[in-house]
Parts: C-alpha cells; structure tokens; sequence
C-alpha cells in the first residue's frame, strides 16, 4: 500500500506541474523535480500509468473535510504546536532552522550568478 500512497502523491503533484506549464505560468525548467522524475522513469510510462491513475486522484474545487475540521478544532498547524502532525517544540526548531539554512544557501548560489 505505500508504494500505491507514493505514487498517487507522485502523480498529483505532476500533474499540478502539468497544469502550470500548459498554462504558461511557468516553464518546464523552472519545475525541474517532477519534470525529471518522469524523465528518468520514461515518459511512455508515466503516461501509460497516468491514464489509469489520474482520474482516481483527488480533484476537489474547494478544500477538504478534513482540513476544516482540524483548523475549527484550533489546530492551525506549527505555531500552535498541532496541525496535519503533531510539532513539538524540537521539531518545530529543527525543521526551521533546516528551512532558513536551505533559503540561505539558494539566496548566496542566486548572488554568485
């Protein structure tokens, strides 16, 4: 069942990626992650299984039950220390400081350029 989760999550996120490209909000370059995973993987492939699988994947025109819920029981995520998952104080710590440091390095690699 895992890798089923993996590839539906693969493949909602190529397809928004899709989207925005036949839309001309931005290029293929510019999305390179999805772009070069269906690359790799042979694109006969990914369109093979995305004629089977697309029409499964969620296509809601407004947001979810479920995000309502969690947000009206107050759980609005990280800052108040719950949301989709759980953000202890550490957790909460790490994976800002591993954000900032990210940003941090794409903004000097954008300045040598």
């Amino acid at each position: 069942m895992a890798g089923f989760i993996g590839n539906r999550l693969q493949y909602a996120l190529l397809r928004e990626a899709l989207w925005i490209v036949q839309n001309e909000i931005d290029s293929f370059e510019a999305i390179t992650g999805p772009f070069a995973t269906a690359d790799l993987g042979g694109l006969d492939t990914f369109l093979m299984i995305s004629q089977q699988l697309m029409p499964q994947l969620a296509s809601d025109n407004s947001p979810l039950k479920v995000m309502e819920r969690i947000v009206s029981e107050g759980s609005i995520g990280a800052k108040s220390g719950k949301g989709l998952i759980l953000w202890p104080e550490e957790r909460y710590e790490t994976v800002v400081k591993a954000r900032n440091n990210s940003l941090l390095q794409r903004r000097k690699e954008e300045r040598k350029t």
